[in-house]
């Protein structure tokens, strides 16, 4: 019922009503009752016949008068309107009918913040707003975006559409800095533009602009690429004191975005290397004012590594109170050349910043064309290769997880045949909802600098700053280690047939991906989920629609369901390995088909030497197959003191307090422990923690 619509004439009107009736709509206004406007919206929001129209117009009249209320509201009005919509079974008009929104109780909960979040930060009013109108858009996206068999298997469990309240939003978005040196900052509409930049200080603040302002328009991170190498033309000259204040510059504006979105961390990736990509090597280089330096990215080596040691010195530091920085994460890409003691240093200087703050990914670059692959996610020869630097930038429009184990629930015991077709299943119907999404952010795109995707849909230099042609959309495999348990009776970590049989899993679903990419002309990537509360719920659906009984032949001590699925192609978190077993075989199982897969090494409070973390990387780098790893402390912060510590403990180390806050790793960010979920806070406390001994 459009409440604050003109009502216009009517081929057959009713008679109009009394005004003894009044109506709050809901543009807070009031107007008398009349049962044409019911008729007018009903024709207008459904397409129903004008007779069909008038006869529930006359039902919820009757309804109305007979009922001793004479004030009721719009939203009342709706709901009654939509019970006779069912009762005629008027289905798909019920769904277009249908008012989106929040309990007052809901509302209340939220505003009050009397929810525990997993934030670090609390919420302000503007994050509080953010996260009513996130409620409704997911309302939205699975009556009005997706189809109802997408739907459907979101509700059940078969696979998780992560984001529904971004529905309007791309997941993510990588892009090289050289698109803002060569353009400078831009808004859409011309609300806002610079030229490009002169100086390396004017450069971080439009890096930092251009960051918040695209997350505004995505729900994931937003990644630059080759950080390092892209400014070291405006670095050059400078000496350690002035490097050092740029690179701190960029670690604290980077951070503080949080603040604009109410506390709801936004995450900015900074992919860094030693040596210059392979791709980028051999590139003319952007400098000051945008204009071409007559140099390559090559040439800037040395600057780029003594800017490289100034990043990492600067992310040590921390912020004020020495948290980790909240919206950040470096990423350090690793190579095959890399082996020469300088590397060797900077690796010992990476594992104390990230044994000291946390949030540093190692990533594995095994072969050139990995190394763009894993940051853009599409293969550099067949979409970047003929472009300028300037115009690199992709985006993944969506992410949907995918439930591993249901496989195993639907098929018969023991047919393994079935697993693999039920596999097959489960990733049509993730492509349909992918599909269901594209079309959708396409339409938004397609009204350009007018839309509510502006800024993805600005022409820089002439050209689109995103293609199409260069989005992807990423599949997201969970539970392969429950999977495994549920078809060969073995966990991953527990014999070579599990792992056998995982290894065949994931081939199946990079055959898949292929497959559904060359028959919808789109990028389909298999990727390694952040999604929060998605494991515990596949295993609490699960669990719902499939309960393990003793009856049905499983052991007794396997009757009950576990709290929480293994995330990805991981093995349990407490599987008792070295973490070099543990990345070996994760390795062998992925097959490096997962994007952003990493290795998980949970520390203890007696942490290892940054020498000894050090050696690890360089040992898990050479096995050619892991393609991540991640080391990750927790954190003590005192509540009256402010004193942060390494490690966890019940009181402040500094004054004694006991009002001190557990920060700890979830998925891929750190956040309160306490406002973690209890299966998320009983997986944490079977972690299989490592300690310098156990390295």
């Amino acid at each position: 019922m459009n409440e604050t619509s003109p009502i216009g004439p009517l081929t057959e009107p009713l008679p109009a009503t009394d005004t003894e009736i009044v109506v709050r709509r809901s543009d807070d206004s009031i107007v008398g009752f009349d049962a044409r406007r019911i008729v007018e919206s009903l024709r207008l929001e459904t397409g129903l016949r004008p007779e069909l129209a008038q006869r529930i117009a006359q039902d919820i009249e009757a309804i109305v008068r007979q009922s001793a209320l004479r004030r009721v509201t719009s939203s009342l009005l709706r709901t009654l309107i939509d019970a006779k919509l069912i009762e005629y079974g008027l289905d798909a008009e019920y769904r277009a009918h249908s008012r989106l929104g929040l309990p007052i109780t809901d509302i209340d909960r939220i505003i009050k913040q009397a929810n525990q979040r997993t934030t670090p930060l609390p919420l302000t009013p503007e994050g509080t707003g953010l996260e009513i109108a996130a409620a409704i858009k997911r309302e939205y996206a699975l009556l009005a975006v997706f189809s109802a068999p997408v739907a459907e298997a979101h509700l059940v469990g078969d696979i998780f559409i992560q984001d529904l309240g971004a529905i309007d939003r791309p997941y993510a978005i990588v892009q090289s800095p050289d698109v803002v040196k060569r353009h400078g900052f831009t808004l859409p509409n011309r609300f806002a533009a610079s030229r490009p930049a002169r100086h390396p200080e004017v450069l971080v603040a439009h890096l930092v602009k251009s960051s918040a302002a695209l997350q505004g328009y995505v729900n994931g991170a937003v990644e630059w690429d080759a950080v390092n190498f892209s400014l070291a033309p405006y670095l050059d000259g400078l000496g350690e004191r002035e490097l050092l204040q740029v690179a701190e510059a960029l670690m604290f504006e980077l951070s503080a975005t949080a603040v604009g979105r109410g506390g709801n961390l936004p995450t900015c990736v900074i992919h860094l290397d030693w040596q210059v990509p392979p791709y980028l090597a051999e590139r003319p280089a952007i400098g000051p004012g945008g204009n071409f330096t007559g140099r390559t990215y090559q040439d800037y080596r040395s600057v780029a590594r003594r800017f490289l040691w100034a990043l990492f010195a600067a992310y040590r530091d921390g912020d004020g109170q020495k948290l980790p920085f909240s919206g950040i994460r470096l990423v350090l890409h690793a190579t095959p050349q890399d082996a020469d003691p300088e590397w060797q240093t900077l690796v010992v200087k990476a594992c104390r910043a990230s044994l000291e703050r946390g949030n540093v990914w190692f990533a594995f670059d095994h072969t050139p064309d990995r190394a763009f692959l894993s940051r853009f996610g599409l293969p550099y020869a067949a979409s970047f290769a003929e472009a300028a630097t300037d115009e690199w930038c992709a985006a993944a429009f969506q992410a949907v997880a995918i439930n591993l184990p249901r496989a195993a629930h639907r098929a018969a015991p023991g047919k393994v045949v079935e697993v693999f077709e039920e596999l097959t299943r489960l990733m049509d119907i993730a492509a349909q909802s992918h599909l269901e999404k594209r079309v959708f952010l396409e339409k938004l795109l397609a009204r350009g600098e007018d839309g509510p995707l502006a800024l993805l849909a600005a022409r820089r230099g002439g050209r689109p700053f995103l293609k199409l042609s260069r989005t992807t959309h990423r599949v997201c495999p969970v539970g392969l280690n429950d999977l495994t348990q549920a078809v060969t009776g073995h966990q991953l970590h527990e014999s070579s047939v599990a792992r056998d049989f995982g290894a065949r899993v994931i081939a199946h679903l990079a055959a898949e991906a292929t497959r559904l990419s060359s028959r919808h002309k789109t990028h389909f990537v298999l990727a390694e989920s952040h999604a929060e509360g998605m494991t515990e719920r596949f295993a609490h659906m699960d669990a719902r629609f499939f309960p393990r009984t003793a009856a049905d032949g499983y052991p007794l001590d396997d009757a009950y369901p576990v709290e929480n699925y293994v995330n990805g192609a991981k093995l349990s978190p407490a599987a008792d390995l070295s973490p070099w077993q543990r990345a070996q075989w994760e390795g062998e199982v992925q097959q490096g088909s997962l994007l952003n897969a990493t290795t998980d090494v949970w520390l203890g409070d007696a942490l290892p030497t940054p020498e000894q973390l050090a050696t690890l990387v360089d040992k898990v780098r050479f096995n050619g197959l892991t393609t991540g790893l991640m080391a990750s402390p927790e954190f003590t912060a005192c509540s009256v003191c402010g004193h942060v510590a390494v490690g966890s403990a019940r009181a402040c180390a500094a004054c004694g307090a006991p009002q001190v806050e557990t920060l700890a790793m979830l998925t891929n960010r750190y956040s309160r422990v306490s406002g973690w979920s209890t299966a998320a806070q009983s997986e944490r406390h079977r972690r299989v923690r490592v300690t310098g001994h156990s390295l």
